[in-house]
């Protein structure tokens, strides 16, 4: 009975440094679960980057419009790293003004990297 025992542990240890050889084959599969993760991660984000890039210039309308409690409207809101462009915004004045726009922008292009407006003290001179 105790050589059966001592023969499991002996096949226990030769199946743990049998691992040893094998490592190879579980770092592929691990290597192949991280890469499957990350691609379906790619595509998710993929797909809610294009969601959000479909969906800007509502997105920016129904913001603006809780912000200043008015109606906003804006047509057009393009922003790459270099300028940012703005057309056909609109801010409508409250219901019973004598004027019924407060605004109206046809097209705005400032041409100037995106990172000068993220820095803490930005200064815009006309």
């Amino acid at each position: 009975m105790g050589q059966k025992h001592q023969k499991t542990k002996k096949s226990f240890f030769l199946m743990d440094s049998s691992l040893d050889r094998d490592s190879g084959v579980v770092k592929k599969v691990f290597m192949k679960k991280i890469f499957v993760v990350l691609f379906f991660l790619v595509i998710f984000l993929s797909i809610a980057g294009a969601a959000v890039y479909s969906y800007r210039v509502p997105l920016i309308n129904r913001n603006l419009s809780s912000l200043f409690s008015v109606p906003v409207s804006l047509e057009k809101f393009d922003l790459t790293s270099r300028s940012i462009t703005v057309g056909g915004f609109v801010i409508q004045n409250p219901p019973r003004s004598i004027v019924p726009r407060a605004m109206t922008v046809n097209s705005i292009q400032i041409n100037t990297p995106i990172w000068n407006f993220l820095e803490p003290n930005t200064e815009v001179e006309s």
